[in-house]
């Protein structure tokens, strides 16, 4: 709970770089520990992509709203933009 953000951002960059092969630049980063955040309930479609754009979106609000859902949606989105 207590870890640097900057240190996690960097982390998990360098993870999505590892599964992905991705070596370009990264433009902006935010990272951010929601404690007491809580999502609606409603549908959990896991991750959203669009391959005609490129475009995926992952997190928890995605997968149920708890950390476990943030990490799974970006593993699906992964697992889909490797599909695609």
């Amino acid at each position: 709970l207590e870890t640097d953000p900057d240190l996690i951002a960097e982390r998990l960059i360098g993870a999505f770089r590892d599964i992905t092969g991705y070596a370009g630049d990264v433009s902006e980063q935010i990272a951010h520990r929601w404690l007491y955040a809580r999502s609606t309930d409603g549908a959990c479609p896991g991750y959203l992509w669009d391959s005609s754009e490129g475009l995926g979106l992952a997190g928890d609000w995605l997968a149920g709203g708890r950390v476990e859902g943030a990490w799974e949606s970006a593993a699906r989105l992964v697992a889909a933009m490797k599909d695609d």
